[in-house]
C-alpha cells in the first residue's frame, strides 16, 4: 500500500466484539490494511471521505447497544510520523479502556493519563497519589465533602463558571472547595508548578479507578465543545 498524504491510524475496540465490524470495513474501505486481535481492530487506510463510514460504524455499534473506543490520527503521508501516530493512539487507546472512556477520540486527547500509565511505578507517581490525591479523598470521607469531583471538573472543563455549572453549585460554593484543597494539600492551583500536581492527581484518579462515568462525562461535553464527535 503507498502513502498518500491522507494516510491514516484507527484503532477500534468493541466490548465482547458482538459484532463482525472486520467484514463491514474489509468491503468498505478502500487501500488499507486491517487486523483484528480479539476485540481490536487495527486500521491502517486512506481516510478520503471516511466521515460517512465512520458514521455507518457508529451508527451499526449504537443500534447493537456496544459499548465502543475508537481512536483516530491525523492524516500524514510520511509513513515514519504515521509509525509515532500509532504509538500515540495505542497510548491512548489503553488509557481509555483502563479508564472505560467510551467515544470516540483523537490519539492526542489523554496525554497525561498516557505518561502517567508509563511511569505509574515510579516514586513520582506513589508520591501525588500518597500525599495529594488521598489526603483529598480522606477529608471526602470524613466530612461527606465533594472536594475531588470539583477539582475533577474544574481541571477538566478549564473554569470555575463552566464546573460550578456542571456541578449545579454556586461559584462560590466551588470556590470555598478549592480553597479547601488548598488547605489540606498546601497546592495552590494559580502556580503552574502546584497546579501540575492537581492535575497529576486527578489523572491518576481515573487511572486508579477512583471516578466514576458521570464525572467522566465531562471529558465528552468537552469532546463535543471542541467539536470533533460524540460517542
Amino acid at each position: 500500500m503507498e502513502a498518500s498524504k491522507n494516510m491514516m491510524v484507527t484503532l477500534i475496540y468493541t466490548e465482547g466484539s458482538p459484532i463482525n465490524l472486520y467484514s463491514y470495513l474489509e468491503f468498505n474501505i478502500n487501500q488499507k490494511v486491517i487486523y483484528q486481535d480479539n476485540d481490536d481492530i487495527l486500521l491502517i487506510f486512506n481516510g478520503n471521505n471516511f466521515d460517512e463510514k465512520l458514521d455507518n460504524i457508529i451508527k451499526i455499534m449504537n443500534n447493537k447497544k456496544t459499548n465502543y473506543i475508537i481512536v483516530g490520527s491525523e492524516p500524514t503521508n510520511d509513513m515514519e510520523v504515521l509509525r509515532e501516530y500509532y504509538k500515540l493512539a495505542l497510548n491512548c487507546m489503553n488509557v481509555c479502556k483502563k479508564t472505560s472512556l467510551w467515544g470516540i477520540w483523537k490519539m492526542n486527547d489523554f496525554p497525561l493519563h498516557s505518561i502517567l500509565l508509563d511511569i505509574k511505578e515510579t516514586s513520582h507517581y506513589k508520591y501525588i497519589k500518597a500525599n495529594v490525591l488521598f489526603p483529598i479523598i480522606d477529608f471526602d470521607k470524613e466530612y461527606n465533602a465533594e472536594l475531588l469531583k470539583s477539582l475533577y471538573m474544574y481541571n477538566n472543563l478549564g473554569s470555575i463558571s463552566k464546573a460550578a455549572k456542571y456541578l449545579q453549585i454556586h461559584v462560590n460554593t466551588l470556590r470555598y472547595r478549592l480553597e479547601k484543597i488548598y488547605d489540606i494539600t498546601g497546592l495552590d492551583m494559580n502556580i503552574p508548578k502546584d497546579n501540575i500536581q492537581l492535575a497529576f492527581a486527578v489523572a491518576i484518579a481515573d487511572l486508579e479507578n477512583i471516578t466514576n462515568s458521570d464525572w467522566k462525562k465531562c471529558y465528552m461535553e468537552r469532546h463535543i465543545e471542541r467539536g470533533y464527535g460524540s460517542s
